[in-house]
Formats: structure tokens, C-alpha cells, sequence
């Protein structure tokens, strides 16, 4: 039973991390069999490793087990007080609720220290040690998509610098163009975007300065990828999707200042690679010498947990192109 409900509820913890940056992005993800696949993966593949170092010790496990569980209720009494707390002044009937979930901290808090001090020599501090470790894990994890965020937040600007440098360069009449035509002779590029940022502006950017002239349609390809946040009802699904489409709309509107027609494809799914190939196979017979283009994060300092933080999503839909013949090219984008 206690089996059971870890492995249906942990998964959902674990997306509930990812989407506040403490755990892989990927948890957060809903893949082909939803988010619950990915964390019953961690959760059998860590099962076996504690019972071939254990050695099936019951227990030790039985010790892990109790110690970890009074844990996550001291965890949970301590934010539900909070909570109630917090709304005293909103929700009147708050003395009560407060006053169970004290006592169930005082008492989840009580047995938890009882039982590290009691078991502390028969596994107890095996298990601080392996929950310590995953709490310095994720404070790592943290710390890395922050300074991720900021460092993107610095191509973006100077993406930003750079077009506005490129489209005052140009002539007056063709600075605010809203729309331009289809250049049925002219050859496409297809840039696939995960949203209004650095980059996707970036690989714009570098198709222009390393293929000037030769594309003169610009196609931009926008997934929306539905995470456990998302799919929690339907007013966060309909503001994600009105933003998936205002990003699309942004890139359109840029390469159609720098005199080029400019296109957004958008879509929300579960599997960001088949989605762009739905799309490309659809559209790709109609556009005459279209390319795919796509950014790809390169970080001066390797993180060791940089490649799982960071899927490569661009290099899955390589492969899976590269079978069907279809040109691919990736930009890299250094991260200092």
C-alpha cells in the first residue's frame, strides 16, 4: 500500500519540482505516457540500487522508510500552517484548521527526531545522509537554471540590440512593414523557436549573417510543451496557448521589418519532436528549398548534471529528420 502510493503521488512531486526549477525540466513534461513515467523510472531504478546495497536488509529499509515519511509530514504540517497563516484575514473559519495542523506538527516532529536519535546507529544516519544528498542535488539544480535564466536573459537583449542595430541600417520605408508576401521563387527557412527569447532570435539573427540573400520566407515553428502546471485546468491552458501563439505572432512581425515574409506555425503537445515533425512533413512538400534551422545551448562550464538538466530536444529531431532526408542546421549559442 505504501509502495503503491509512492509511486503514483511521487511523480507528481516530482513534476511539481521541475516546474519550480528544483528537478529536471523533463519531469515536468507531460511524455506519451504522461508524467508518471519518467518518475517510476527514477523511483524502480533507485529502489534497486537501496536493495543491492541494503542487501534486502528489512530493517534498514524499514528505518529509510520511517524516517523519510515523517519527514514529508513535518514538511506538509509546516506548510499548511503557514498557509493558514497566511489567509487568517481572508478565510474566516482558519482558528480550527491551524489549531489540527499544529498538533499534527508537533506530533509528526516529535516522532521524526525520536526515531533519528532511536535508530540513529541501526540506519538512521544513512538515511540523513542519502536525503542530504538530494537536497544538495536539488539547491544545485536551482542554482543552475537561475543563473541559466539570467545568462538567456542577456542573449536576449543583445539579440535585441543587434536587431534594432540591423533595422535602423535600413531604409525608412521598409522599417515598419507589417506584412510582406510569399516569395514563391524564393527559398524557405524553417527556424523551430521555444519562444520569444534569445535563441530563437539568435538563430534569426545568424541565418541572416551566414546565409544573406538566400532565404527570402521565413517560417517559424512554435510548440507548446504541456507540463502537470499547465494541464491543471483550463484557464492556465488557454493563457499558455494565447502565448504560444503572441510568440509565434513576435517572430513573424521581426522578419518582416528586415523585408522578409515571415509565418508562425504553432501548436501545444506532449512530444516536442513529433509534434515539429507533424508539422514539417505537412508543410515542407509546399515550400520549395526549405531548410530547418535550430539553436542549441553550449555552456563554457559544463555543470555535471548539464545534460540531463538540459534535454537537447534539437539533436532528437536531427535524428529523427536526418532518416526522411530532411536538411537540419544547428547554431550553437555559447553560454559564458
Amino acid at each position: 500500500m505504501a509502495a503503491q502510493t509512492g509511486f503514483i503521488d511521487d511523480p507528481r512531486i516530482m513534476a511539481n519540482m521541475a516546474i519550480d526549477h528544483w528537478f529536471p525540466k523533463r519531469f515536468a513534461s507531460l511524455s506519451d505516457r504522461f508524467v508518471t513515467m519518467n518518475g517510476v523510472l527514477l523511483m524502480g531504478f533507485g529502489s534497486i540500487i537501496l536493495m543491492v546495497i541494503s542487501k534486502g536488509s528489512v530493517g534498514l529499509l524499514v528505518v529509510l522508510y520511517s524516517i523519510n515519511v515523517f519527514i514529508t509530514f513535518t514538511i506538509s504540517q509546516v506548510g499548511m500552517v503557514k498557509h493558514w497563516w497566511m489567509v487568517h484575514d481572508k478565510h474566516q473559519p482558519w482558528k480550527g484548521k491551524l489549531a489540527i495542523n499544529g498538533i499534527g506538527l508537533i506530533l509528526t516532529s516529535f516522532i521524526l527526531v525520536s526515531v533519528i536519535i532511536i535508530k540513529f546507529r541501526e540506519g538512521g544516519w544513512i538515511t540523513l545522509l542519502i536525503t542530504g544528498v538530494l537536497i544538495f542535488l536539488a539547491i544545485n539544480i536551482k542554482k543552475h537554471y537561475f543563473k541559466t535564466a539570467i545568462k538567456l536573459q542577456k542573449i536576449r537583449l543583445n539579440a535585441f540590440n543587434e536587431i534594432e542595430k540591423l533595422i535602423g541600417q535600413r531604409p525608412c520605408a521598409d522599417r515598419k512593414l507589417k506584412k510582406v508576401c510569399f516569395n514563391k521563387e524564393g527559398k524557405t527557412a524553417i527556424i523551430l523557436v521555444s519562444g520569444f527569447g534569445g535563441t530563437g532570435l539568435y538563430t534569426f539573427l545568424r541565418i541572416l549573417e551566414n546565409f544573406k540573400g538566400v532565404y527570402n520566407n521565413i517560417v517559424f515553428i512554435r510548440i507548446g510543451i504541456l507540463n502537470s502546471k499547465i494541464s491543471r485546468g483550463s484557464e492556465e491552458l488557454e493563457q499558455f496557448t494565447k502565448q504560444v501563439k503572441e510568440d509565434g505572432e513576435k517572430y513573424a512581425n521581426v522578419a518582416n521589418q528586415f523585408g522578409l515574409y515571415g509565418k508562425s506555425i504553432w501548436t501545444i503537445g506532449t512530444d516536442p519532436v513529433n509534434e515539429i515533425y507533424r508539422i514539417v512533413k505537412r508543410i515542407r512538400p509546399k515550400l520549395s528549398g526549405a531548410a530547418l534551422f535550430g539553436g542549441q545551448l553550449i555552456f563554457s562550464k559544463t555543470f555535471y548534471l548539464s545534460k540531463l538538466l538540459h534535454n537537447h530536444t534539437i539533436f532528437s529531431i536531427q535524428k529523427r529528420f536526418f532518416k526522411f532526408g530532411i536538411p537540419i542546421v544547428i547554431f550553437p549559442i555559447k553560454v559564458e
